[in-house]
């Protein structure tokens, strides 16, 4: 069925798309950022600055450096620099980097949640056609996707046709985790980790689509066991074709390890986002809070959204 909104993509699409958007994001990135930093060794400190550096969030209250006239001795005023005019100005300078960083984020985050959903469902596809299948389109909307495949009927053999299905239902969460965890190795990469908007685009698309998946499981396990679930997605599709199998595959199993992995993915975003911010803003030890507080809203946004709507 047509989801509201939907984009079609074909398999070669889809799969084009699958690898070119990581490629572009190392590929670019990587230019970019040697390409700045040759051009602020030849004298131009402003070169595609925007494109690598972070927006100039600074204190709304700066402290100045003093000397004591007694003894000589430093230290700091909480005293702010600006007066009157000029420090409501500052303020609304800084207010406004933060309002433009926010709504960065924001897009930031929103493309990744989409690129997640093709991320997802590519690898329904892909694996549809590992397992001797054929893989026939991609569906992609706001927070939601489809994948259509089908293996070839009647099966020479029953149980070999039971794993391939489970393997596809399986297929979406498994790519999706390996994609989420390669966005975040590329961040390994210095001339990416330095670079803001690349270091921020690398972070989210890992923490999303590694919490994708994730996250539908556990909204989906959660709902078959006390709520009311879905009669057909990823998990009860799998579920299914388990049952035949008699592997003894349960949703309380699936709650239990998506649990542990998702108190896992809790613990690197927690780690990799301060050690991010700390790179772009040192200085910032209260920002790095409220960059922190964010990320921690929108997970729990989509964690609560997969519950419900599981």
């Amino acid at each position: 069925m047509k989801m509201l909104n939907d984009i079609i993509f074909n398999p070669t699409l889809a799969t084009i798309l699958f690898y070119l958007v990581p490629a572009l994001t190392i590929g670019a990135t990587i230019f970019l950022y040697v390409l700045h930093m040759k051009l602020v060794k030849a004298g131009h400190p402003k070169a595609l600055k925007w494109l690598v550096e972070p927006i100039p969030i600074r204190p709304f209250i700066k402290s100045r450096r003093f000397q004591s006239p007694l003894d000589g001795s430093s230290g700091t005023s909480d005293a702010p620099v600006h007066d009157g005019k000029s420090k409501i100005a500052y303020v609304f300078k800084q207010l406004g980097f933060r309002i433009v960083f926010f709504v960065i984020l924001a897009a930031i985050i929103f493309t990744a949640a989409i690129q997640s959903i093709l991320f997802h469902e590519c690898g329904h596809g892909f694996v549809s056609e590992i397992v001797g299948g054929i893989w026939i389109q991609v569906n992609i909307g706001i927070f939601t996707g489809l994948s259509f495949s089908h293996l070839p009927y009647p099966p020479t053999d029953w149980t070999t046709y039971y794993w391939a299905w489970s393997w596809i239902y399986a297929g979406g969460f498994l790519i999706s985790s390996i994609v989420g965890i390669a966005f975040l190795l590329f961040l390994l990469i210095p001339q990416i980790r330095r670079s803001f908007y690349a270091s921020l685009f690398c972070f989210a698309n890992g923490i999303v689509s590694l919490t994708y998946g994730a996250e539908g499981w556990y909204g989906e396990s959660w709902n078959v066991l006390y709520g009311h679930p879905l009669s057909y997605s990823d998990l009860t599709g799998l579920l299914q074709f388990q049952g035949y199998l008699n592997t003894g595959l349960s949703p309380q199993i699936i709650l239990d390890w998506m649990i542990g992995l998702l108190i896992t993915i809790q613990t690197i975003m927690m780690l990799v986002g301060m050690k991010l911010w700390r790179i772009h803003y040192p200085n910032h030890r209260f920002s790095q809070f409220w960059f922190l507080v964010v990320i921690e809203l929108v997970w729990w946004y989509f964690l609560i959204s997969a519950v419900i709507y599981n």
